[in-house]
C-alpha cells in the first residue's frame, strides 16, 4: 500500500479507505517543529523539549504558548499564526478543550502533520471531546502504521 502524501494523489489502486491516510513521512523527518503548550512547569513539553535537543533534533524547534514570551529559554509566540515561518509538524500539548482550535490554526497555517498529546478525548459523552473536529476536517489526514490496518494511536 503506498501512502499519501498532502495534495498528491493516491495511486490507482488504493481504495477508497486507504485514501484517508497518508504517510507517516511528515511526522518522522519533519525538519521543522513547534511545542504547542511549551511551558518549564509542565512534564510533558519539557520532557520532549529535553529529549529533542538532547538526541540532536537537526530541525527547527518552535514554542508556542500564549501566556509565555521565552521558555527554556528561546522565544515563545501566541500562536501558529504568529510565526514568521510555517513549520512542517506541531506537538499539540494543551488541555482538551483547546485542541479544535490548534488543529485550525495548524491547518490554516500549512502545518501537514500534528501528535496530539490531551486528556479527556473521547472520555464519555460530555467530553471536550465533542468540539474536536476529525483530523479531516481539520485538513490533517490520519496517519497509518505500515503494519497496521487501523490509524495510529
Amino acid at each position: 500500500m503506498q501512502g499519501q502524501e498532502r495534495n498528491v494523489p493516491v495511486t490507482e489502486t488504493a481504495t477508497a479507505t486507504e485514501s484517508l491516510f497518508r504517510s507517516a513521512v511528515s511526522t518522522l523527518t519533519a525538519k521543522s517543529l513547534a511545542i504547542i503548550g511549551a511551558s518549564e512547569r509542565a512534564r510533558w513539553p519539557s520532557e520532549i523539549f529535553k529529549n529533542l535537543r538532547e538526541f540532536g533534533y537537526p530541525g527547527r524547534i518552535v514554542l508556542v504558548n500564549p501566556r509565555q514570551k521565552e521558555v527554556y529559554g528561546q522565544r515563545c509566540f501566541p500562536s501558529l499564526r504568529d510565526l514568521p515561518e510555517p513549520v512542517e509538524h506541531a506537538l499539540v500539548i494543551v488541555p482538551a478543550a483547546a485542541v479544535a482550535g490548534v488543529l485550525t490554526a495548524a491547518e490554516e497555517t500549512g502545518v501537514e502533520s500534528a501528535t496530539v498529546y490531551a486528556s479527556m478525548l473521547g472520555d464519555g459523552d460530555e467530553s471536550a471531546s465533542s468540539a474536536i473536529p476529525t483530523p479531516i476536517c481539520a485538513g490533517l489526514r490520519p496517519v497509518r502504521s505500515p503494519a497496521s490496518s487501523s490509524p495510529a494511536a
